[in-house]
């Protein structure tokens, strides 16, 4: 067995050590980085669900994305799970022109740090590419050196821009290290934005830039990357429908090979015996790393007028939306009956002008119900966009709206609670003891993947193997 040493960085409560969880647990993590690096078969899959569930929910095997081109629907994608090399080999054979590939991050997998930076500009038009990603590189390396040690640091670029978008991707290679899942590198580039931000709110170029909404800042850090199986372009793709190909900087040729299109990729490693440390990060407050897309949430509130001139209120984020930025949760299956659930609705839509309601979803201790509103009471006023919804806590029979909304003003919070009438606040309290007693017989494991996966009869639409190796001299890949 590997014996890479589990540090949890920045943990100083000795009492959290039993809720860390072991992503690769007891196994083998020799014989597991084998089986995903040399695993002979390659299989298709519809849906992710069913991929991520083949052979078993606790498999180590990679999952890659391909977007599909479809007059059906939007965004169809095809999902394949196999070993690193055999995957390689069908990539290689793959035509220019549906070269479309993502790597799915796995939460039972190690990882090395990855970066998304992204950057409009036509409204930057003074922003120097090269000087953003030389200034992110030696914070980056302060921030590793401060937080983890003296380690060697390689920043391998990717980059897909334009003349009048900044896209870059950066893979970080911390030597003989890795990080636990992609949760905690998610909780590791909050802690690098507190610092970078500092506690004067530094909001400014250049790792704050100016947005397409008048008077708003963004950062330049995708900070919704780090969420639940994200996906991550792969070296040589594109998105469907575009023809920017994601390459490495630096580099004369963009010819395909194996060695480069490996070293590219987020959660590759050769062997177990390359890694000695292992490193957990806790999210900024003390708590456990999550799935999340906040974009605001983490950082000190931003003053009234920063370097670039901002208003608090109309500060946006870039990036992916992440509906709504919450943590991703387990919950217990609900046992609310449709009456209850009915009830509430109504109360809800009174209490917000009558509006009208689009969905009530039951969860464990609580109920969502969504709105057909953008009336929101943490604004003060009506959103663009977004819709707002009420979460009905089931225990205290009380309840706070919240919304979708990146404004640092709705981000990550909610209104006082208020309670619900007497009766409906008992039938509340009723659900609730359900749930509890639903949660005792539950059985709900954490590790090393999530428990709501079920394998049974899942068969791949395809099956791919390949009947050559890779070629040696690689294949060209046009910038």
């Amino acid at each position: 067995m590997n014996t890479a040493e589990t540090i949890s960085l920045l943990i100083e409560n000795e009492d959290s050590q039993s809720s860390r969880s072991e992503v690769v647990g007891t196994a083998d993590v020799a014989a597991v980085m084998k089986e995903r690096n040399d695993h002979p078969m390659l299989l298709a899959f519809a849906i992710q669900k069913s991929a991520l569930q083949y052979p078993s929910p606790q498999s180590w095997l990679p999952v890659f994305a391909q977007d599909l081109k479809t007059r059906k629907r939007r965004g169809a994608k095809r999902y394949w799970r196999g070993g690193h090399e055999e995957f390689y080999r069908k990539y290689e054979k793959t035509t220019e022109e549906n070269r479309c590939f993502y790597e799915l991050l796995l939460p039972n997998m190690w990882t090395h740090l990855y970066v998304d930076i992204d950057a409009d500009l036509t409204f930057n038009p003074g922003l120097d590419t090269n000087a953003v990603c030389v200034e992110f590189a030696l914070r980056m390396r302060e921030f590793v050196t401060k937080e983890i040690g003296g380690r060697h640091v390689r920043f391998v670029r990717l980059d897909s821009g334009t003349a009048s978008r900044m896209s870059v991707h950066y893979i970080i290679k911390l030597d003989r290290a890795c990080f636990l899942n992609n949760f905690h590198c998610g909780a590791f580039m909050r802690r690098f934005q507190r610092y970078v931000v500092g506690d004067n709110g530094n909001y400014g170029a250049p790792f704050f830039v100016k947005t397409k909404h008048n008077g708003e800042v963004a950062s330049i850090f995708d900070m919704a990357v780090y969420t639940l199986h994200r996906v991550f372009r792969v070296f040589g793709s594109h998105k469907i429908g575009s023809d920017r190909i994601l390459w490495r900087t630096g580099r004369k040729d963009n010819t395909l090979r194996r060695e480069t299109f490996l070293d590219t990729l987020v959660q590759y490693f050769p062997s177990a015996n390359e890694i000695d440390l292992v490193v957990q990060v806790l999210e900024w407050d003390g708590s456990l790393p999550k799935s999340t897309s906040h974009v605001w949430q983490h950082l000190p509130s931003p003053p009234g007028h920063g370097k670039i001139g901002v208003s608090e209120k109309k500060i946006r984020r870039s990036g992916g939306s992440g509906r709504g930025g919450r943590a991703a949760a387990i919950s217990a299956p609900s046992v609310v009956e449709p009456g209850l659930s009915s009830a509430l609705a109504k109360y809800i839509s009174q209490q917000h002008g009558g509006c009208s309601v689009r969905e009530t979803k039951p969860m464990a201790g609580v109920v969502n119900v969504y709105l057909n509103s953008r009336e929101c009471r943490l604004r003060g006023e009506s959103h663009d966009s977004n819709h707002i919804y009420v979460v009905v806590y089931l225990r205290s029979g009380e309840w706070v709206q919240r919304c979708h909304s990146s404004y640092v003003t709705c981000d990550g919070k909610e209104t006082e609670r208020k309670s619900l009438p007497k009766e409906l606040a008992q039938r509340c309290a009723e659900a609730h003891r359900k749930v509890e007693e639903n949660e005792k017989n539950t059985i709900i494991d954490l590790k090393p993947v999530f428990a709501f996966l079920n394998a049974e009869n899942v068969k791949p639409d395809e099956v791919w193997q390949s009947k050559e190796v890779y070629s040696a001299q690689g294949v060209a890949c046009n910038a």
